[in-house]
């Protein structure tokens, strides 16, 4: 610190002119006087040159007198030649938080999420930047090498860092230097001109009805950090927004926090909550006094996150109390950990659901895992009473008497994906479109919030609903994500990038000129031929086309690795559990079991050792193919990553493939959201393009297949063939063409499976189902010899979220039938309504039994089986047994909740059958027509 003070005063006259000067351009910033400010700003970069408080004021001054298109060419000229460098990424920060439509607080975690990725030797100007957003450090060790980064900067930056800090920070070092060393009239001039000051808001931060966001409030100060004043104001709400920083160094021994104690007042249910909001409007107005009207949605939901963390379990506050904070409260899990929310429960004192639901929710969109959005979905079924479809609407009647936040919170929630996936509830796919036009009906009388888009939606619904008998079905083989799903998670996470593009674009207008990406494309090319991170120059772009390639980014991660509704989720099913295994093998083995059979001495043999020699080169080649087969699956049609570097799906746009289709995509849709002026959604055309990305893989796959796998498949045989002797290939020469012939059919319909597909499936029938089931079963093993029947009593349509638990438990019971039923007997599936309880789908699977010694032990195997110890061993059946399993059926039923499931097993001796009988509510595959 003394060095760095001796700097200081070293160039004592030179900086207190060039802090006076920085003072009336922060003065003329404040006062919105934007010619003023950027005379003043000029003036002062003559002078005294680069630092990045001038930057940050340069760029806010830039968007303030030209909007967007002015504070794009700031920024340019200002980074110019310094696009890899970390000036460019500090500069790139401030364009983001000057702009309009950036969000400051969501967006600014993408940022500290960045700069956490960022090495070792990149701290110096990731200090700086976290300095930047956080507005404190934590400790000596950061405070000093925020000191050294920023006097590296300049003396200015340095100087204004350890001022506006001094009263914040509990550190003894800047104290002393400040009081006892820093030259006088350094100090003079600081104390006079930067320890508070008044805002304005400019009109580009305002609403249309002339009223003030605190998020735009909170944006705005951050231009004027450096004041004593705005520091403390924002360090008192960094103090709630970054819970993990808080330390005593941070926030020092102060106990006049305001928004503290607005969270403390909230404990009193009478008036805490408009008690809450005065003390938030005060401490609003310590900067800004003179706004008109200050909306402080923003501040209020961080302030009740604070209340739910500090409440004590032991207060006697109602749950109906928590309900209705917990849903004034804009993205309230945004604010809280995963351990409060968790904690949400144990508030719960009159053991209010709906408060059990907003825990699963915020659980979920905490972390999106399957398991959330089970749980989550499980909880709203729990508060629909008679797990009716019927009575969602007079809840949400019921819940608005008393809070109608929570009850629009609850009707926002019921989009079209998530009812489909209510499989207790939901009974067909008519089912979930009634009830969303219900639900859609309702908000539009009592929420005033995007009506247009509930209204199109609603439209199109009914329109869906009058032709639902004509909606189409794809193979359900065929390589599919999850569209509505997607859609679902693309607006929950990416509406604030998405708001920012379209309001970019219109900025920019249709003057603005965009390179093509191959530029940019090229430039990763060069870092990487260097061996150099890209770093620098991803984290300096701006412009439209960089935020919707990074909303292409994200959502191209997401339609390949989402585990529930992504390609990967498609992989997970069809690929990696066997399917396509037995898929290929299933005729190869029954060709090769047919020369094993072959008798010696026929008219179509020769000698019983020829025989023998060509049994075993074909057995073998049938293990090395398998053997292939299993490290395609494995390895090859998978996922590219570390883990897996042969996977042919690399999803990813940079080739030139990819390249083309970004520039006709980005000129499209920049084009539709001009001619829409703004209201147009471009979602569509992003989960498109993904397609188009994925095109080049897909191929890949199909290429991979006929030209590497067929083909070695086809060497290997050829070789084996050719190394036979006369008499031996005259024995095999049949076998051989056979073998051709079936692997060479396998394989084109398995390149069947990797076309794009063109529409997207919501139907299941389960008598298809249950024929698809028993088509798959005979494929897995050759050995699996059996006639089939097939007594389904209702004609049953099964939605979506219901058709992976059905199609698991037929396949599972099925296939155990097969597997030690009567080699030729009958397996006969049916079905029911009714049996133990009136809403109940019986599913029955009947197998013959050889002998009384074979029903003996197949009955002492499925004993064992069910007699399962703790979940542990459920997952364990998960992923280490046989795909017929019947601890994996077990698995498969707990995912059901409901306490009216049943399993039974139930012998027959006297005709020699075992007959396994599931029961399930039949909300969970009951179809049009049927009972309620």
């Amino acid at each position: 610190m003394s060095l760095q003070i001796g700097r200081i005063n070293h160039h004592a006259s030179q900086l207190t002119d060039a802090l006076t000067s920085l003072a009336e351009a922060n003065a003329a910033l404040a006062s919105n006087d934007w010619e003023r400010a950027e005379s003043l700003l000029t003036e002062h970069f003559t002078g005294y040159g680069y630092s990045l408080i001038w930057a940050k004021k340069a760029l806010l001054c830039a968007f303030q007198r030209g909007g967007l298109a002015s504070l794009s060419r700031q920024y340019k000229s200002i980074t110019r030649g310094a696009d890899r460098r970390a000036w460019g990424i500090l500069c790139h920060l401030y364009y983001d938080m000057a702009d309009s439509a950036y969000h400051p607080f969501k967006s600014l975690k993408n940022w500290l999420h960045v700069l956490s990725d960022r090495t070792a030797d990149a701290r110096w100007y990731r200090d700086l930047a976290c300095w930047n957003l956080y507005g404190h450090v934590c400790s000596e060790e950061e405070l000093s090498s925020t000191l050294l980064s920023s006097g590296g900067a300049s003396l200015i930056d340095l100087v204004l860092t350890i001022w506006s800090r001094h009263e914040i920070h509990d550190s003894a070092t800047i104290k002393s230097a400040l009081s006892s060393k820093l030259c006088p009239t350094v100090r003079s001039v600081l104390d006079q001109r930067f320890s508070s000051i008044s805002l304005s808001i400019p009109d580009r931060y305002m609403k249309s009805n002339r009223s003030v966001s605190d998020l735009d409030l909170y944006r705005f100060s951050f231009f004027f950090d450096e004041v004593n004043s705005v520091a403390s104001w924002r360090n008192q709400l960094t103090g709630l927004l970054h819970p993990d920083r808080m330390s005593a160094f941070a926030f020092g021994s102060r106990t006049d926090h305001l928004l503290a104690g607005a969270a403390l007042a909230m404990e009193n249910e009478t008036d805490g909550l408009a008690g809450s909001e005065a003390i938030v409007e005060k401490w609003l107005r310590q900067i800004a006094p003179e706004a008109v009207r200050i909306d402080q949605s923003w501040v209020i939901a961080v302030v009740i996150a604070q209340f739910l963390k500090n409440v004590d379990v032991k207060n006697d506050i109602s749950s109906k109390y928590i309900v209705s904070l917990i849903s004034k409260a804009d993205d309230l899990h945004d604010h809280l950990s995963y351990d409060h929310i968790a904690r949400l429960h144990y508030l719960n004192r009159d053991n209010e659901p709906i408060i059990r639901f907003f825990v699963r929710d915020f659980l979920f969109k905490k972390v999106r895992s399957p398991d959330n959005d089970l749980e989550r979905r499980a909880a709203f079924m729990d508060i629909i009473p008679d797990y009716d479809r019927h009575n969602i609407l007079s809840y949400l009647t019921s819940v608005s008497m008393w809070s109608k936040p929570a009850a629009i919170y609850l009707a926002r929630t019921c989009t079209r994906t998530f009812l489909e996936r209510l499989y207790m509830i939901m009974t067909s796919v008519q089912d979930v479109i009634e009830s969303r036009i219900e639900i859609c009906s309702w908000i539009l009388k009592n929420d005033s919030n995007n009506l247009e888009s509930i209204t199109e939606e609603l439209e199109a619904l009914r329109r869906e609903l009058s032709n639902l008998d004509a909606r189409s079905d794809i193979d359900s083989t065929r390589v599919h994500v999850d569209e509505e799903a997607l859609k679902e998670w693309y607006l929950e996470t990416q509406y604030p990038q998405t708001s920012r593009y379209i309001q970019t674009v219109i900025a920019e207008g249709r003057e603005a000129k965009h390179e093509s990406f191959l530029k940019y494309y090229n430039e990763l090319l060069a870092i990487a031929d260097r061996g150099d991170k890209e770093d620098f120059i991803q984290d300096t772009q701006i412009g439209s086309e960089f935020i919707l390639l990074s909303l292409v980014e994200k959502t191209l991660d997401a339609f390949v690795s989402d585990r529930s509704f992504g390609l990967n989720a498609y992989l997970s099913r069809r690929i990696r559990h066997g399917t396509l295994g037995g898929f290929m093998l299933t005729p190869v083995a029954r060709i090769v079991r047919r020369a094993r059979d072959a008798a010696p001495g026929s008219e179509r043999t020769a000698a019983t050792e020829d025989l023998q020699v060509v049994q075993a080169v074909l057995e073998q080649w049938r293990l090395n193919l398998a053997s292939k087969l299993d490290h395609a699956r494995k390895n090859i049609i998978q996922i590219n990553s570390d883990a897996c570097p042969e996977g042919k799906i690399a999803a990813t746009w940079r080739n030139a493939s990819g390249v083309t289709h970004l520039d006709a995509m980005f000129s499209r849709v920049r084009q539709r959201v001009l001619d829409a002026d703004g209201a147009y959604d471009i979602f569509p055309d992003i989960y498109a393009v993904c397609w188009d990305l994925i095109e080049r893989d897909l191929a890949q796959i199909r290429l991979y297949l006929v030209k590497e796998f067929l083909r070695e498949a086809n060497d290997m045989l050829a070789h084996a063939f050719a190394n036979l002797s006369t008499d031996q290939q005259v024995i095999a020469f049949r076998y051989v063409s056979d073998l051709c012939e079936a692997i060479e059919s396998r394989v084109l319909e398995v390149c069947g499976w990797f076309i794009r597909p063109m529409v997207r499936r919501d139907n299941y029938d389960l008598t298809t189902l249950v024929d698809s089931m028993l088509s798959i079963v005979r494929e897995l093993d050759e050995s699996y010899n059996f006639r089939s029947e097939v007594l389904i009593e209702h004609k049953s349509n099964i939605s979506r979220g219901t058709f992976e638990i059905v199609s698991d438990i037929l396949f599972v019971l099925i296939g155990n039938a097969a597997k030690h039923g009567k080699k030729g007997g009958l397996i006969r599936v049916t079905s029911r309504v009714g049996g133990l309880w009136r809403h109940h789908l019986e599913l029955s699977i009947v197998s013959e039994v050889e002998s009384s010694q074979d029903m003996d032990v197949a009955l002492g195997r499925i004993h064992d089986a069910m007699d399962v110890n703790g979940a542990g061993e459920l997952d364990t059946a998960a992923v280490a047994e046989g795909f017929t399993g019947i601890r994996k059926l077990l698995g498969v039923l707990q995912r059901v909740k409901s306490d009216r499931k049943t399993l039974e097993c139930l012998p027959n001796r006297k005709t020699r059958t075992i007959t396994f009988r599931v029961g399930l509510p039949i909300e969970i595959a009951a179809g049009r027509g049927t009972v309620r």
